[in-house]
């Protein structure tokens, strides 16, 4: 009966998958989205004015302090911002940041963002939780709340390559979304139904990563992929290769390939017999409500 054919294993595997699913599209939003951070006048280095670009630079090289400076924000070598002005205004601008009638606020983008499978922070030598980021622009806001100048470029590295994608997120609130659309078995059927939804929920999950990828690379990338999954009789992928790919993107179908290559859907101890899973993939831009 159906009570026999349970497995306990599977099933257990399978609730943490989902939350793993959850956690997934949590982080893919995260990592996606810019965020905007007001900076502390004392984490801000004005440069000099240079006459010949007619620039004021603003650096935030030695970082920005977070959560009440339990950890601070760090933009590598990507952390100056410049202001094309002239002598009289950025003149002007240093005193009032000086008398704190202005701030500055600053938009960044998690490092992560480029390398999904990049983690947010790291410890630094001195306890403190770094957070990794790059500083897209910088603008000086006064304190009721105008914009009174603003960074000259954003960072090319950025947001060039995803300006398609960029657009479809901040002006209609979709999100990256990867679903397992439909599963066939070629000859022997070797996974229970259980197994079968955890490799879904397994895949789901773990191409997120490599969705977001694609989306930096082409903001437009979207469609179906079929995947065909050579099974071993330990639960283990030994194989993976495409047979249909509409979406076209090459780093797409190659980071797939790779991530479901290590997936494995039983205990090293469980046998069953082993098989041919064909499974397509559905990547699409959805609404994040």
């Amino acid at each position: 009966g159906p009570d026999a054919q349970r497995d306990p294993g599977a099933e257990g595997a399978l609730q943490q998958m989902e939350q793993v699913q959850e956690y997934a599209r949590r982080r893919s939003a995260i990592v996606s989205e810019s965020h905007r951070l007001e900076v502390a006048a004392h984490d801000v280095t004005l440069m000099p004015y240079d006459d010949e670009l007619g620039a004021l630079t603003v650096d935030l090289g030695g970082g920005v302090g977070l959560f009440g400076g339990s950890a601070r924000l760090h933009t590598g070598h990507l952390s100056r911002a410049e202001f094309a002005l002239d002598a009289d205004a950025a003149e002007s601008l240093q005193s009032m940041l000086a008398l704190g009638t202005v701030s500055v606020h600053v938009d960044v983008e998690l490092v992560a963002a480029e390398d999904p499978s990049r983690g947010f922070c790291s410890l630094g030598r001195d306890g403190t939780i770094e957070v990794h980021a790059h500083l897209l622009s910088a603008v000086f806001v006064a304190r009721d709340g105008e914009e009174v100048a603003e960074s000259r470029s954003r960072r090319a590295v950025e947001h060039s390559v995803r300006c398609g994608y960029a657009h479809l997120r901040e002006e209609q609130g979709l999100q990256p979304e990867v679903r397992v659309t439909g599963m066939d078995f070629i000859g022997v059927e070797s996974l229970g139904p259980a197994e079968a939804r955890l490799l879904a929920v397994t895949a789901e999950a773990r191409l997120a990563d490599c969705y977001l990828r694609a989306l930096r690379d082409n903001g437009m990338a979207r469609g179906a992929i079929v995947f065909e999954l050579q099974l071993g009789s330990d639960g283990r992928v030994e194989s993976t290769e495409s047979s249909l790919d509409v979406v076209r993107s090459t780093l797409l179908q190659e980071c797939a390939v790779d991530t479901l290559n290590r997936v494995d859907i039983r205990d090293a101890d469980a046998a069953g017999p082993a098989g041919r899973v064909r499974m397509t993939v559905f990547f699409d831009l959805a609404d994040s409500e």
